[in-house]
């Protein structure tokens, strides 16, 4: 059907009774003129008064014809059935004139003459009886014609009065046939455009609902199951409505036709949309409830967490979720729970779900709900997975009792509103902890210290950054020093700003700072060249003495610098070959290298190092030129007189030897002259020991030496 076709009655109207009560007689007439004709051939009267008579009868009968048939098309018929009718009388006639020809040809051949009564009486039965049986036909079809006029009438007035959308459009092109005024109202065009027109031209995109989907809805329908889905469609103007569609299907003209009853629904899709995305975009767990534990509803966090379908879950009572069902004990709990608030009573627990380690903590409430009556008639579920918070709860009360520190909220007028301490730390507190809540720090410190604690908090306040504060206060565990780091908290505290103050007890901290600037003192005072390098072998402190050593003004010169800037390349691979592979297994190393100054110089030093828990070393060096030099000299003082040794060794042990000679030769000749020659070489052995006598007390080094014979 196309957009110009019309389910209408414009071309129609009642038939008037007139046409009922003449039909009859008028084909009656003709008949009986047609009798008349015949009769006029067949009769004994001369032929011209038997021509006159049957051209009298045919002019008869023709004129009542004609006057039949102008009296039939002027009629209120539509024109289809005054064609019938007209039809159906030529054919009455055509069946007068044929049964008239077939008794003339049955006498022609017979040779019997028909009796002109018979055929009088024979053609007026047929044409009566024929006539009455179309008049009935015709008659009760203008009845039902005049029904259905009436029924399309109806129709029209119900379709174009109708509340409600109406829309008729072909199922195989999707064109809309036909739609009243308040269906055109509400999809936002005029009726003449949207006849004629596909309604995929006013699809407007829903992520919710696609275009495939509106369409299999179309084919469900079409096979007999009537639907009802909402629609998003697109008007002229651009703005888009929401409609609520009940799509049926029906037979029309003999054609197959969808009939859709279409209503705005935009403000209650809204509100369904709105509740939607509260209901299904939240981390709680919720669920609307029969007032006997029933799901009517139940929100997709709810499906996530039981892992069922939507349709596996509707119907069933609220204890029998499968979570629910696993931990022993809940099933019961909960089932107690719904029974109370459907009794009225609003109900609030935390509940264990799951086994072993999957077990989670549900903090549940149900709300029941009454209707304008005060009858009971939703209970709405909520739960929240509080594992974390609970797990937290708990790591937080561990935390408490291991915490080394003190923690207060402090509010920006210095009021204490909480404090959090352990009970190792409770003696650090002049008094007990619930007793300092609620009084300000001029409650509780001299001025002067409350004034320095709430300048610290303001502070923290209005620079929106960390605040750290050292102290020191007499505690019943004694005089103690406190390290407070002040933060201030993003979110107001009973309508004001606020602080955290972790306080920590630094009193060991205190005395190793003393003891380390102590010893700070005397590394710096120190002789020796001391230097801290880090874990990459650069310098993080050096004293006075190690410039010193490598001839610069500044300590500062080498912090920040790789060690390497003392030596030359040649110690920097034997210290990376031999030196720190050894320190790197012993922990220390001790021994000499050659240094390099920052001008270019180079010098022997005695370097001790130290590694460091942290990968850092300690680096002690000592200049060691005039020492080098004092062994140096004093090595070849030494060889010097190793060769003085030795030569006198051979000058004394010559005369000696001599002497000796002689004093054997003497004891076996007794000769004088042998004697002498001994006493001649004790007397020269005499004189070289005088000679290094008096060498030696005047203080000469020994320099060269020569042969004495």
């Amino acid at each position: 059907m196309n957009g110009s076709e019309r389910y209408d009655t414009d071309s129609t109207a009642t038939p008037r009774p007139i046409l009922s009560r003449w039909f009859l007689p008028l084909l009656a007439v003709i008949a009986a003129g047609t009798t008349l004709l015949f009769i006029g051939f067949v009769s004994d009267d001369p032929l011209v008064s038997a021509l006159f008579q049957g051209a009298f009868a045919l002019v008869l009968a023709g004129v009542l014809f004609v006057v039949g048939y102008r009296y039939f098309t002027t009629t209120p018929l539509s024109k289809t059935k005054a064609r019938t009718v007209a039809l159906w009388t030529l054919a009455g006639f055509g069946l007068f004139v044929t049964m008239n020809v077939w008794f003339r040809f049955q006498a022609f051949v017979s040779g019997a003459p028909v009796e002109p009564e018979f055929a009088v009486s024979t053609s007026l039965t047929a044409g009566v009886l024929s006539g009455a049986v179309v008049g009935i036909a015709v008659a009760r079809g203008h009845r039902r014609q005049a029904e259905r006029e009436r029924a399309l009438a109806d129709y029209r007035e119900i379709f174009e009065q109708a509340e409600d959308g109406i829309v008729i459009h072909d199922p195989e092109t999707r064109e809309i046939a036909e739609i009243n005024e308040r269906g055109a109202e509400i999809l936002g065009y005029p009726v003449e455009e949207l006849e004629g027109t596909s309604i995929d031209a006013i699809y407007a995109d829903d992520p919710d609902f696609s275009h495939e989907q509106a369409i299999e809805r179309m084919q469900r329908a079409l096979d007999g199951k009537p639907q009802q889905f909402d629609w998003l469609v697109e008007r002229k103007d651009g703005t888009t409505v929401w409609v609520e569609v009940s799509l049926k299907r029906s037979t029309i003209g003999g054609e197959d036709r969808l009939i859709a009853i279409i209503r705005d629904v935009t403000e209650r899709a809204e509100r369904e949309r709105r509740f939607d995305a509260v209901f299904n975009n939240t981390f709680q767990l919720t669920g609307l409830l029969g007032p006997d534990g029933t799901i009517v509803e139940i929100n997709d966090t709810a499906l996530e967490f039981a892992g069922n379908d939507r349709a596996d879950v509707l119907g069933r009572t609220f204890w029998e979720l499968p979570p629910l069902e696993v931990a022993e004990g809940t099933r019961e709990r909960v089932k107690e729970a719904v029974e109370r608030a459907a009794a009225g009573e609003f109900v609030r627990f935390e509940t264990a779900v799951g086994s072993g380690e999957d077990t989670m903590t549900i903090d549940t409430s149900i709300t029941p709900v009454r209707n304008d009556h005060g009858d009971i008639e939703f209970l709405v579920a909520e739960g929240r997975d509080i594992t974390e918070r609970r797990e937290n709860e708990q790591r937080l009360d561990a935390l408490t009792k291991a915490f080394p520190d003190i923690a207060f909220l402090i509010d920006e007028d210095g009021r204490y509103n909480e404090v959090l301490a352990s009970p190792a730390n409770e003696d650090l507190l002049a008094i007990d902890p619930t007793e300092i809540v609620g009084n300000t720090v001029h409650d509780l410190f001299e001025p002067k210290k409350a004034d320095e604690f709430l300048s610290v908090v303001q502070t923290a306040i209005e620079t929106d950054r960390l605040q750290t504060l050292d102290y020191e206060l007499d505690t019943p565990a004694g005089s103690k020093w406190f390290e407070a780091r002040t933060v201030p908290l993003p979110a107001k505290v009973n309508g004001k700003r606020a602080t955290v103050t972790a306080a920590r007890d630094v009193t060991e901290r205190k005395e190793r700072e003393a003891e380390l600037e102590g010893r700070s003192t005397a590394m710096a005072a120190s002789m020796e060249g001391i230097a801290i390098l880090d874990g990459d072998g650069r310098y993080t402190y050096a004293n006075e003495a190690h410039a010193d050593v490598y001839g610069y003004d500044d300590p500062e010169a080498f912090v920040g610098e790789h060690w390497h800037m003392c030596y030359d390349d040649e110690e920097i691979q034997a210290f990376e070959e031999e030196v720190l592979p050894a320190l790197e297994r012993d922990g220390q190393w001790r021994g000499e290298a050659t240094g390099t100054r920052c001008d270019g110089s180079q010098f022997p030093q005695e370097l001790t190092l130290t590694a460091l828990e942290n990968g850092g070393l300690v680096c002690v060096v000592r200049d060691i030129t005039e020492r080098t030099d004092r062994r140096r000299e004093l090595e070849r003082q030494n060889e010097r007189l190793e060769q003085f040794a030795s030569v006198l060794s051979h000058d004394l042990r010559n005369p000696l030897g001599v002497a000796e000679g002689y004093l054997e030769l003497a004891r076996d000749t007794g000769a004088d002259e042998d004697f002498e020659r001994i006493e001649h070489a004790h007397d020269r052995m005499e004189r070289i020991v005088e000679d290094v006598l008096t060498l030696a007390r005047q203080g000469k080094g020994i320099s060269d030496t020569s042969t004495v014979n």
